[in-house]
């Protein structure tokens, strides 16, 4: 779950950030998307990628905004309380104007997260696999053994070991191998037939 005060509080913490609120947006793919309306300290400057950085060291990747906008105040009313419906339209309004599709910025954001995670000074195929079936990594019992790989373990080896752990991953989490294979997006065919090859 997403709870946007735990988010703003975090947020609040870093050294340039004078007061921060978090809402959701609309977004085609997910339905909603994270947006941090941040007010900089007085002569203060920074990136929407510094603050998504600053999350993303100490929290967990889902809780990392994927949009941040700076702004000079929050709308309120007459009482002093934050019109939150109305920051959304606005973070709406400001959406519109962006000039790259969403697909684009979503690869951004995963190569970013990658050159975090990665253990050398190069992103690895095990990274590129972690980040798109990250299932199968986190999965006890499932995740491929790259520790070899530095030790002349072939590429051929390594995906066959993969595929082998996302096919029996998909088949205990859905049961049939119709479910399985719309899950993994090959046809049954092939699921029943990478079965048979890597003996499941």
């Amino acid at each position: 779950n997403i709870y946007p005060k735990e988010i703003e509080d975090f947020i609040y913490t870093h050294p340039k950030v004078r007061d921060v609120q978090v809402i959701g947006v609309p977004d085609e793919q997910y339905g909603e998307e994270i947006m941090a309306c941040v007010i900089l300290k007085e002569g203060e400057t920074s990136t929407e990628e510094e603050i998504k950085d600053y999350v993303r060291t100490h929290m967990a990747k889902h809780k990392v905004p994927r949009y941040v906008s700076f702004v000079k105040e929050f709308p309120m009313n007459a009482a002093g309380k934050i019109l939150k419906y109305k920051m959304r339209e606005n973070a709406v309004e400001y959406l519109k104007q962006c000039e790259w599709p969403g697909n684009i910025r979503e690869l951004e954001n995963m190569v970013q997260r990658m050159m975090i995670s990665a253990k050398g000074e190069n992103i690895t195929l095990i990274d590129v696999m972690k980040e798109l079936h990250s299932e199968a990594f986190d999965t006890e019992g499932y995740a491929p053994d790259a520790s070899g790989m530095d030790e002349g373990v072939s590429l051929d080896a390594m995906v066959d070991n993969f595929e082998k752990n996302i096919i029996r991953h998909a088949l205990e989490k859905y049961g049939s191998t119709r479910k399985a294979a719309k899950a993994i997006g090959i046809s049954q065919t092939q699921l029943v037939r990478k079965k048979k090859k890597y003996e499941l």
